[in-house]
């Protein structure tokens, strides 16, 4: 492991279903409060997300779950589920310091980063992302972290 280790970045290609769902197989994402604080999804069907509208881990289940889902751009942050306090993050200072576990963001349809508190689940992350056959799967690490704004507009 290493001390500097902030996240994981990879692209998903190929498949825009149930994308979320893939890149959490193997977290619990019933243990959550989520939030999203920026969005573009396309839902056949209509959209069932509100930005800045907290929804425990069963709905984001179900939100995750749904067949012909394209998401362009996501910021979505995952807290314990008894925190009723969702904390305005713009950079990865104000994550480390807030109750956020997690925070994922998608831009272009495929670029993926997911900041992690928790350096076993960024390798759960990362292995499932191997499973799943994403693309240019890199560690977010203190040295090579780009991202100065927690935001994807």
């Amino acid at each position: 492991m290493h001390n500097d280790m902030r996240g994981i970045s990879f692209k998903v290609e190929g498949t825009y279903s149930k994308q979320l769902a893939s890149i959490f197989d193997e977290i619990d994402t019933t243990n959550y409060s989520w939030i999203v604080t920026e969005d573009e999804i396309l839902i056949t069907g209509g959209i069932l997300v509100e930005v800045n509208s907290p929804m425990d881990g069963s709905k984001f289940s179900d939100f995750i779950s749904i067949d012909d889902t394209l998401i362009i751009f996501i910021n979505l942050k995952a807290y314990p589920s008894n925190i009723k306090e969702f904390a305005s993050i713009m950079n990865y200072d104000n994550f480390k310091q807030s109750d956020c576990q997690f925070i994922l963001f998608c831009s272009d349809t495929d670029f993926y980063e997911i900041y992690c508190k928790d350096e076993k689940m960024i390798d759960t992350l990362k292995n499932n992302a191997i499973k799943n056959g994403f693309c240019d799967i890199e560690y977010i690490t203190d040295q090579n972290d780009c991202r100065t704004v927690f935001s994807v507009i």
